[in-house]
C-alpha cells in the first residue's frame, strides 16, 4: 500500500475517502448544532466559565494561550464527545501539552520522521493523544443507543456498524478524524481569538470604539447572539480585518498531483506531494501590507458581509 493511500482521516486523506468523511463531517455536525442555536448556547455558556477564569488571574499579568484553548476546545468537545471538561481537567491538561508540536504532525507526518530534533521526543507522545482518542470511542461504543445518538462519535459508530462493502467508515478513520477536529478546530479558532486580543491592545483607540459599540447594542446584561452581527459592524469589521492580517493558515495541508503536470517549465509527477502558499497565491492579486488599519477593515466588512 502506498503512502498516499495510508492517509487516515479528514485533514490528510484524499480521493473517495476524502470525500466520504467530508460530507458525512459536515452533514453530521449541522445536525448537532454547528452554526446554529443548538451551538451558540453552547458558545455563550463557554464563554461564561472562560470569563471567570480570566477574573480569578486578576489583576496579575498571565499568558491567555491555554485558556482560550480550553474554553474553544470544550466547544469541539460537546460536539464530537457530547460533553465538556474541567479546565483543571489533568487528561485535557496532558492533551494540550503534547498538541503544540503534534499539529507538525498531523500535516506534515512523513516529513517530520526525517527532520533531526527534539521533537521526536515530543512525537513519541502523539501516541497519548491517539489513546485518549480511542478511549472516548471505546466508552461511546458500551453506551451507544442508536435511537438516540449523542453526538458525532455516535454517529459514526451506527455508519460503522451498517458494515457496508469498500466503505470508509472503520475504526481507523473515526479515530485519525476526532484527532482531527480536536486539534485543527482548537487551533485555530483560539489563535485567531489570542491575535485579535494582541491587536487589540496594540491599538487602544481601535479597542475602545469597538468596546462602545458593543456596550450600545448588547450592553452588560446579557450575552451576545449572531443575530447581534449585523447591528455591530465595526465589531464585525475588525474581526474580518484581524483574519486578514493573521495568515491563519500560510500553509495549505498537502495535496498530490493525479496526473504528471507541465507548469511553467517545471514537470510535476503524478502523485507528487505539493504544498500551498499563502503569499505565493495572494501576492499578485492583493497589494501586501502589514499594516492594521481600521479603513481597510471596514471596507472588507462591506464587501464580504451579505446585506441582512
Amino acid at each position: 500500500m502506498s503512502y498516499i493511500q495510508m492517509l487516515l482521516g479528514l485533514l490528510i486523506s484524499n480521493g473517495e475517502r476524502w470525500r466520504q468523511l467530508r460530507r458525512f463531517t459536515l452533514t453530521t455536525l449541522r445536525d448537532f448544532g454547528m452554526g446554529r442555536k443548538k451551538m451558540e448556547s453552547w458558545i455563550q455558556e463557554e464563554s461564561k466559565h472562560l470569563v471567570d477564569l480570566l477574573r480569578e488571574n486578576q489583576p496579575a499579568p498571565f499568558d491567555p494561550t491555554f485558556f482560550l484553548s480550553r474554553a474553544v476546545s470544550n466547544v469541539i468537545c460537546a460536539l464530537v464527545f457530547g460533553q465538556r471538561f474541567s479546565y483543571k481537567d489533568a487528561q485535557l491538561l496532558k492533551l494540550f501539552f503534547f498538541s503544540t508540536l503534534s499539529q507538525l504532525y498531523n500535516i506534515f507526518p512523513r516529513l517530520m520522521d526525517y527532520l533531526p530534533g527534539q521533537h521526536h521526543a515530543i512525537f513519541r507522545e502523539v501516541n497519548e493523544l491517539r489513546k485518549f482518542s480511542t478511549e472516548k470511542i471505546r466508552e461511546h461504543q458500551e453506551t451507544l443507543n442508536p435511537d438516540d445518538p449523542r453526538d458525532y462519535i455516535d454517529c459514526f459508530l451506527m455508519r460503522l456498524n451498517e458494515n457496508l462493502v469498500s466503505t470508509e467508515f472503520h475504526h481507523e478513520n473515526l479515530t485519525a478524524t476526532v484527532l482531527n477536529l480536536f486539534l485543527a478546530g482548537t487551533e485555530t479558532t483560539s489563535s485567531t481569538m489570542r491575535y485579535t486580543m494582541m491587536l487589540l491592545i496594540k491599538y487602544p483607540d481601535i479597542q475602545e470604539k469597538m468596546q462602545k459599540e458593543i456596550d450600545n447594542v448588547i450592553g452588560q446584561t446579557r450575552s451576545p447572539t449572531m443575530e447581534d452581527r449585523k447591528s455591530l459592524p465595526f465589531t464585525n469589521a475588525v474581526i474580518h480585518e484581524a483574519q486578514r492580517f493573521l495568515d491563519l493558515v500560510p500553509l495549505n495541508v498537502p495535496h498530490y498531483a493525479t496526473k504528471d503536470i507541465s507548469f511553467k517549465g517545471y514537470i510535476i509527477p503524478k502523485v507528487t506531494v505539493t504544498t500551498g502558499m499563502l503569499s505565493i497565491n495572494l501576492q499578485d492579486c492583493w497589494k501586501p501590507s502589514l499594516l492594521w488599519t481600521e479603513a481597510r477593515s471596514v471596507k472588507c466588512c462591506e464587501i464580504t458581509e451579505k446585506p441582512p
